[in-house]
């Protein structure tokens, strides 16, 4: 996923498209503004969309991934089971075992703590990754280490980078 990523950024051409013109100009002046990186600004901007989770959750609890996103949507967001199915494209009675396995594994509601990434609904709806192979790239994507990765959702370190790698290969 990384290598397309790189593929894309070689094939734009700022200097002829004047929307990416316009993007860099206006990156660039909100950088100079508010003494914030590039990726910094469009991490803010993500966690401004609708439904999108909050790297947070995965430090409250040792349950997978998809349980804690659909416990968070479910509870924090008041999403029905279907909603949560459409936003992540899969099954509605998925999403249902899902919750409930959650709520028997973890009674308590998640603790939600600011975060400054948030992972959009449209990452995990992603079906070529498994929910936290797609996590775990997103936050790659957005230059952190894999220690800090683990840090953030509360795994360890050769976790992340056996999944990471895992998500590379596929």
């Amino acid at each position: 996923m990384t290598e397309s990523v790189d593929k894309v950024k070689d094939t734009l051409d700022f200097s002829r498209d004047k929307s990416l013109q316009a993007l860099k100009l206006l990156l660039d002046h909100l950088e100079a503004k508010y003494e914030l990186t590039a990726s910094e600004i469009i991490t803010r901007l993500e966690a401004k969309l609708p439904h999108s989770i909050p790297v947070s959750i995965f430090r409250s609890t040792k349950l997978p991934a998809l349980q804690l996103i659909c416990k968070y949507l479910h509870e924090n967001e008041r999403l029905s089971f279907s909603q949560i199915a459409k936003l992540l494209k899969r099954n509605p009675r998925t999403i249902w075992t899902t919750y409930k396995a959650a709520q028997i594994s973890a009674e308590k509601p998640l603790l939600v703590e600011p975060s400054h990434y948030h992972i959009p609904a449209s990452v995990i709806a992603d079906r070529r990754y498994s929910t936290l192979e797609a996590v775990v790239v997103f936050l790659r994507q957005h230059d952190l280490t894999y220690a800090q990765i683990a840090t953030m959702l509360g795994r360890d370190y050769k976790t992340i980078y056996t999944t990471f790698w895992k998500a590379m290969a596929k």
